[in-house]
């Protein structure tokens, strides 16, 4: 499979609420959308995306994230994405590269109640590594 192939899901997920009327998605996790084989990937990617990770603000609506490009490559947080899209389908995922350096953002957003999810189920994101 190709990165675009596999990459333009994720930009499509991604942005699909600016598209369509968007919908406030339940504030609830659902970890039984998970295979038992998914479970031990998006638990094993969560470990790889936290070690790649760096706070780069808040949003009205989430955080920001910094990646950085030589921990982790975009394919990889795009599947991590892919697995955590199905457990929270509340939250929404931008995911920017810069072509010239590679540098990653990845912002975390969602309806009401979201940015409060996020600074508490995402606390160890935000504590330095």
């Amino acid at each position: 499979m190709t990165l675009t192939r596999f990459l333009f899901p994720m930009i499509l997920i991604a942005c699909v609420h600016a598209w369509g009327e968007e919908k406030q998605v339940p504030l609830a996790c659902n970890l039984k959308a998970f295979t038992p084989e998914e479970r031990v990937a998006w638990r094993n990617l969560i470990d790889e995306v936290k070690q790649a990770e760096s706070p780069a603000g808040e949003l009205a609506n989430g955080h920001v994230f910094k990646i950085d490009p030589s921990r982790i490559s975009i394919t990889r947080v795009a599947e991590w994405i892919d697995l955590e899209r199905k457990c929270c389908p509340f939250l929404n995922f931008q995911l920017s590269l810069d072509g010239a350096n590679g540098a990653m953002t990845l912002a975390l957003t969602g309806g009401h109640g979201v940015k409060e999810f996020i600074s508490e189920d995402f606390q160890p994101w935000f504590k330095a590594h």
